[in-house]
């Protein structure tokens, strides 16, 4: 009887192990949309882009942290950040003339229109894409040229100046340049712009911190090059 109950209850450990195990395999966004899309930086993120006008939205939830960005839309969020950073347009509207936006989402045509004029959210053979998502790469270029303009762009990849620049402005905390060709969420966006204003600009690091981290990198791609 005595090995009976001890059978049972070993049996009955590995049966909640094991639903444990098979609830983080299968529901593994919830935790981290949980600990990600609800921390402290980005409430204060969405609230200052509501009180400046890059978004409606004054709390997380109708935010959508979760949801992921087309080019259209984040054309509304780069325009109203050059606004909120007093950059000016250099190119006129007949520049700008995209032959595929006769089906955007009419609120957001004249965004699209703006930031073109602004030189910072480039397009190909004049067309647009509005329904593409935009990509975390293209999403750091844009709000690195509205920050310090163009950089090289000669090199492989492409946003590896803007990718480092980013990095020691404290706009990403990414390493990895060749990850960033994946949909931006909301939630990067709005981390990405807050942190690239001035109203949050005590959060750019330490700058010797930063050399002292691309020193290490340096040393490790070395060091595995040489083995």
């Amino acid at each position: 009887m005595i090995i009976s109950k001890y059978i049972y209850s070993k049996i009955l450990s590995l049966v909640v192990i094991g639903v444990y195990i098979f609830a983080q395999w299968v529901f593994p966004l919830q935790s981290v949309f949980a600990q990600e899309f609800f921390d402290a930086e980005l409430e204060q993120a969405v609230t200052w882009m509501h009180t400046n006008d890059l978004t409606r939205y004054d709390n997380v939830q109708d935010y959508r942290p979760a949801d992921t960005l087309t080019r259209e839309q984040a054309a509304k969020f780069f325009w109203n950040f050059a606004l909120y950073m007093q950059k000016s347009v250099i190119k006129s509207e007949e520049e700008c003339g995209f032959s595929d936006i006769a089906n955007a989402d009419y609120t957001l045509v004249s965004h699209i229109t703006n930031s073109c004029m602004l030189g910072i959210f480039q397009w190909s053979q004049w067309l647009f894409k509005p329904f593409d998502p935009i990509t975390r790469a293209e999403a750091m270029t844009v709000v690195v040229r509205i920050l310090e303009w163009f950089q090289n762009e000669n090199l492989t990849p492409r946003r590896s100046e803007y990718h480092k620049l980013a990095r020691q402005l404290g706009i990403t905390n990414e390493n990895d340049v060749y990850s960033l060709d994946t949909p931006i969420s909301r939630y990067e966006i709005a981390l990405m712009i807050y942190r690239a204003s001035d109203a949050n600009s005590s959060l750019a690091p330490d700058q010797t911190q930063v050399q002292l981290n691309e020193l290490a990198d340096l040393l490790l791609s070395l060091w595995l090059l040489s083995n």
